[in-house]
């Protein structure tokens, strides 16, 4: 009977988790046409903007090493400024990450930062950064997984966090959406886990 109870109560836990586990979305531009685009072009769910109005967006294909080869298509920051590259996402992401190229050395000083900012609402609320390493090709990622926010933004930087002029370009980006469970979720996992309790006390 415990030994019954113990396998059911098990793969109540396991459904459980297997029911609150999120697939992980990815933006790779593919779908997108060529040429510049506006603020707040939207690509699989996710609001693109520059933070400057000097800066412009813009997917492009044929870039062999910034978007790792000439086949692949990307999406390109024009902002030979400080600005960043801003992401909003439709409802609150647990984890973020993206592929990066243009780490030109002529624009970024070593230990240069790839560097990704979280926020929700205007609080930032995380960040994650990669040093580059100034190849000027696609090789590299950053990704971040921690507390839910719902937009982000990317630049590169100088060591001491400082936006640098470069442009930026960016591909691959994954996210995840934060899972908020339902009470009868929480209800199902605490049945699992007492029956649990229940059967070890038995059996011990």
């Amino acid at each position: 009977m415990s030994a019954r109870l113990s396998k059911k109560s098990v793969s109540a836990v396991v459904l459980l988790f297997a029911a609150l586990s999120a697939n992980a979305d990815v933006v790779n531009f593919e779908g997108d046409s060529d040429g510049s685009k506006p603020n707040g072009f939207v690509s699989g769910g996710v609001a693109f903007s520059s933070s400057n109005a000097s800066g412009s967006l813009s997917v492009y294909s044929g870039l062999a090493n910034e978007c790792a080869n000439a086949a692949n298509k990307c999406l390109v920051y024009f902002g030979y400024d400080s600005g960043y590259l801003k992401m909003s996402f439709g409802g609150l992401m647990s984890t973020l990450a993206l592929d990066f190229g243009n780490d030109n050395p002529g624009f970024i000083p070593a230990n240069g930062l790839a560097l990704l900012r979280l926020f929700l609402g205007n609080t930032q609320v995380g960040e994650a950064f990669t040093v580059v390493n100034l190849n000027d090709i696609m090789d590299q990622s950053v990704s971040y997984s921690g507390a839910s926010f719902d937009n982000a933004t990317f630049q590169y930087t100088d060591a001491a966090k400082n936006g640098v002029g470069l442009i930026e370009v960016v591909d691959n980006i994954t996210f995840t959406a934060a899972q908020v469970p339902e009470p009868a979720s929480l209800g199902l996992l605490g049945l699992g886990l007492l029956g649990l309790a229940r059967a070890n006390r038995r059996q011990k």
